[in-house]
């Protein structure tokens, strides 16, 4: 054998036994990303038979005497049904549902507070998503606290889950600040 030979098997046993050893140091280990789902606020359920599936269902208070829930749905119905959302209630209290609860065969409603539903951005041709407004009577829910949600459906099946409370996050814009306070600069000479 020549040296050149020599010097290339040995690089390609190297390269071979780099490529084993890196390929090794996760085996046996649990990964920290296997267990977890995508970044959603609210709860997510099936109905029993798997056929609507309710996400990210979060009761929005805003400080007034009305609250929203915010929600989507999707058809999962691999018969290629339409299923259609009959009603849903917050702790009891039956939620205003404004626009078509009708939903085809892979198709979505996104619903919530008219003011959420203006952030969205808007879908292209082909996209089958229907806007829903909600509004339920807020009885004092607490930001941060849970409420049960009952979705009930045309066939008579329900998805019931248990949704967080949640606040509007605030912007810069929406807090009031007397001017020269709150800047962090009061009191401090300059330098």
């Amino acid at each position: 054998m020549t040296t050149k030979t020599v010097k290339g098997a040995a690089a390609a046993l190297v390269s071979v036994a780099a490529a084993l050893t890196l390929g090794a140091c996760s085996s046996g280990q649990i990964s920290q990303t296997a267990s977890q789902v995508a970044a959603v606020d609210g709860a997510r359920a099936d109905t029993p038979d798997g056929k609507m599936g309710v996400r990210d269902v979060t009761v929005e208070v805003d400080g007034t005497s009305t609250a929203s829930l915010r929600f989507t749905l999707v058809n999962q119905d691999t018969d290629m049904s339409v299923h259609s959302l009959k009603s849903a209630t917050v702790d009891g209290e039956k939620v205003s549902l404004r626009g078509d609860t009708e939903l085809n065969r892979d198709c979505s409603i996104v619903a919530g507070s008219r003011a959420h539903l203006d952030t969205l951005p808007e879908v292209g041709d082909g996209i089958c998503i229907t806007q829903v407004v909600t509004a339920v009577r807020d009885k004092g829910f607490p930001p941060g606290g849970n409420a049960d949600v009952v979705f009930t459906f045309d066939d008579g099946q329900t998805i019931d889950v248990t949704a967080t409370i949640s606040a509007p996050t605030l912007t810069p814009a929406d807090i009031d600040r007397p001017e020269g306070k709150g800047d962090g600069h009061e009191g401090h000479s300059g330098h």
